[in-house]
């Protein structure tokens, strides 16, 4: 048996964002964003799965 690794909890943040403003070159950096995202992801995944149960179960009810 071997998993399909469906939600894999290694990814990749993507390259910083490189542009110029007025002649000087700026880059923003997506590492906060990731950061953050690695931390509330479980409570992501959660909260999705919480809504779904509450859609079927709510369907079935009135069916």
């Amino acid at each position: 048996w071997d998993s399909d690794n469906f939600l894999p909890p290694n990814g990749v943040c993507p390259q910083p964002k490189s542009f110029n403003i007025w002649g000087r070159p700026v880059q923003i950096s997506y590492e906060p964003l990731c950061v953050f995202m690695e931390k509330v992801r479980f409570a992501v995944l959660l909260g999705f799965i919480i809504m779904s149960a509450f859609i079927v179960f709510g369907s079935l009810r009135k069916g």
